[in-house]
């Protein structure tokens, strides 16, 4: 078809501007692990629409050339804390600025699915809808060999149903007007329509239905059975990071309580040292969870005890500080931490600005000695004051 841009992008939507942005940050990074390039999640990643302000505007982020199939994608989202801010995902293999074009190559896609049968193709066959679907439909759908007279007729032994996914909704409403042949269903569809208008440029495309993401964002499921919110910061920064707990780890637990960081941990190390002068939780007092009842700044002789065998493997902070002072006092702690040892520090600013630079350039001269791998990151589950600094001591 003239005109056509034929590609392979997946387009997802959020439920806020910011998350937009911090999506991006993630798709674009080569060492943090939510979209790892090396799978092919795509080539680049950009926020779609304009951008009406930092926090405002259509929520939406397109991912380039993605090489990852739909259902391996959506299990993706669903094994991760992703599964709690993306609401939708559409996979477009097209892009055009009109919508008379659109609507007329959407129209052939489907005739090429549902053409008229042939009875006498069509008489001695022993497969059954679903081994039909699966020999006749690719990834997509619509990948069909139209040479292949058996396999077309085979297609309209398929009652074909489809489900319209757009951004935004109301363009669902116009296309069923041009498209009267559709049969749409929201439940039992064997095929989805996927479009995405933005500054008039429709992305769109066509898929099997069960490749359908539908569950949505819950941010409350990732706290289920947790403290509180505040587990799902210390969740995203080591999966970013790449960090898998185990049960030899030596954890220390810097501003643990009330104890929602310490209760998680917990779960999957040897011992956590939680050391705040506050009292922790119900939840988190369990017994491989040592508690040092005192500010930090007046318990080093009792870390420094803990540590008479061994290092710590990571040290985790997330107190209510200024990032410089928070930076200070973590900073006589490192010498306690083993070579290779992970640090996990939420950084609390006061402005709203995305940008951080100065401040965070300011934390990495203090740290430069010490660590060698250094990294800023916006968590998804930091608020619009928060940072989570990322970093490991040097071998």
């Amino acid at each position: 078809m003239e005109g056509e841009n034929k590609r392979e992008d997946v387009i997802l939507q959020t439920v806020s501007q910011a998350f937009a942005h911090r999506l991006v940050l993630y798709a674009t990074s080569s060492t943090l692990l939510a979209f790892p390039r090396e799978n092919g999640f795509c080539d680049s990643a950009e926020e779609l629409g304009s951008v009406e302000s930092e926090y405002n505007g259509p929520c939406l982020v397109l991912l380039r050339n993605c090489r990852v199939p739909p259902q391996e994608f959506e299990e993706h989202i669903l094994s991760t804390f992703l599964r709690g801010y993306i609401m939708r995902i559409y996979w477009c293999q097209y892009i055009v600025s009109s919508k008379v074009q659109m609507v007329s190559h959407i129209r052939s896609l489907i005739e090429l699915l549902n053409p008229s049968p042939k009875p006498s193709a069509c008489n001695n066959r022993s497969q059954n809808d679903e081994e039909v679907q699966e020999k006749v439909f690719s990834r997509y759908g619509g990948a069909i060999d139209s040479q292949d007279s058996t396999l077309l007729d085979c297609k309209a032994l398929l009652k074909l149903k489809f489900r319209l996914q757009t951004h935004p909704r109301a363009l669902a409403e116009s296309l069923l007007d041009e498209l009267p042949e559709l049969d749409c269903s929201l439940h039992g569809f064997t095929h989805s329509i996927y479009v995405v208008e933005i500054d008039g440029t429709l992305h769109y495309g066509l898929g099997i239905g069960s490749n359908m993401y539908l569950p949505g964002s819950n941010r409350e499921s990732l706290s289920k059975g947790c403290v509180s919110r505040a587990s799902t910061k210390i969740e995203e920064a080591l999966h970013v990071a790449g960090l898998k707990l185990h049960r030899s780890m030596l954890v220390l637990d810097v501003g643990a309580a009330p104890g929602a960081w310490t209760e998680y941990l917990s779960r999957n190390v040897e011992i956590v040292l939680a050391v705040d002068p506050g009292k922790l939780c119900t939840e988190a007092q369990k017994s491989n969870v040592s508690h040092i009842c005192k500010k930090v700044e007046d318990a080093h002789k009792e870390i420094q005890d803990w540590t008479r065998m061994r290092c710590f493997d990571l040290l985790v902070c997330d107190i209510n500080k200024h990032p410089i002072e928070t930076t200070r006092i973590i900073s006589p702690l490192l010498p306690y931490v083993k070579s290779g040892g992970t640090i996990i520090l939420t950084l609390k600013f006061h402005g709203r600005s995305k940008f951080k630079t100065s401040k965070i350039d300011e934390i990495s001269s203090i740290f430069h000695d010490t660590l060698g791998e250094m990294e800023c990151v916006w968590l998804m589950a930091n608020s619009i004051y928060e940072r989570t600094f990322i970093g490991k001591k040097q071998l």
